[in-house]
């Protein structure tokens, strides 16, 4: 007899299309004014130190300063423009 799957499997998960968080980890960030952009789940972008001038999400400006927190969806993408290089880091959901 077939084994269906409980919520905690692996298999389930699968089917449902979970995926595991995968924690903070830092972000390379290149010449300003440095874009960023969002890989397939949503994550939270830290911007700390450095000198940032602007955080520019959808053609809006939403921040003019570091420190500051990001949320982005699936593809989504912020660009960060500075003087003196910040650190970014990421959060994936």
């Amino acid at each position: 007899m077939p084994r269906t799957p409980d919520a905690n499997s692996a298999a389930e998960i699968l089917l449902r299309g979970y995926f595991a968080p995968q924690g903070v980890a830092a972000i390379t960030v290149g010449a300003s004014p440095f874009t960023y952009t969002a890989g397939d789940t949503a994550e939270v972008i830290y911007i700390t130190g450095g000198t940032v001038s602007l955080v520019v999400k959808n053609g809006i400006t939403v921040f003019a300063a570091s420190p500051c927190t990001v949320h982005l969806g699936p593809g989504e993408a912020v660009v960060v423009t500075y003087s003196g290089l910040p650190t970014m880091n990421r959060d994936r959901k």
